[in-house]
This record gives structure tokens, sequence and C-alpha cells, in this order.
């Protein structure tokens, strides 16, 4: 049983971890990983998962650090044999007022 994670945006240095959940309640992450921006080699990842009916896949920038506090974004719950990909406008968009 596996998931596979993708990062869909041009962005670099992203990294990936995985939770199972049990009653709902997320336990701590189990699986993590890096991934390369879109079409590049790595920009996807199968990890292997086992022993929850369910997963969270959570997607942050290199060097987060739980103590920091920086945002990370989570997938609804999947199960096994599932693509999760991270697929979000990372472009810039400059106004002028």
């Amino acid at each position: 049983m596996a998931i596979e994670v993708v990062n869909g945006t041009p962005a670099q240095g992203l990294e990936f971890t995985v939770c199972g959940f049990v009653n709902g309640s997320a336990v701590p992450p189990m699986w993590s990983g890096r991934l390369a921006p879109m079409d590049q080699t790595g920009s996807s990842v199968t990890v292997p998962v086992s022993g929850f009916v369910s997963y969270g896949i959570g997607f942050y920038t290199v060097g987060w650090l739980p103590d920091n506090g920086w945002a990370i974004a989570w997938s609804p719950q999947v199960t096994d044999n599932t693509v999760v990909t991270l697929a979000i406008d990372v472009t810039a968009n400059a106004s002028h007022t």
C-alpha cells in the first residue's frame, strides 16, 4: 500500500510529511520526504504506508520547524493507493494602486 505525493508547482525546497489518522485524530508524523519542482526528477515520491485507515499529507518549505510555527498545508484525509498533489499558484501577482 502506498500514497504518491506530488509537487504540482514550480516551488523549490518543498518537503512533506504523512500522518496516520485514528478515530479522526492525527498521530505524529510517521513518514516524510522532499519534492523537486514539477516536471523534474523527484517531483513525485511514492511513500509506502500501512497501519491506518486514512492519512493526511502536509506540505511545507525546507527549514520548517514546529517550534518556529511556519505554515503547513494539510490535505484532506485520504486512503492508501491515492495520489496527493500540491497544486497552488505560486507566481507573483504584482498590482499597483
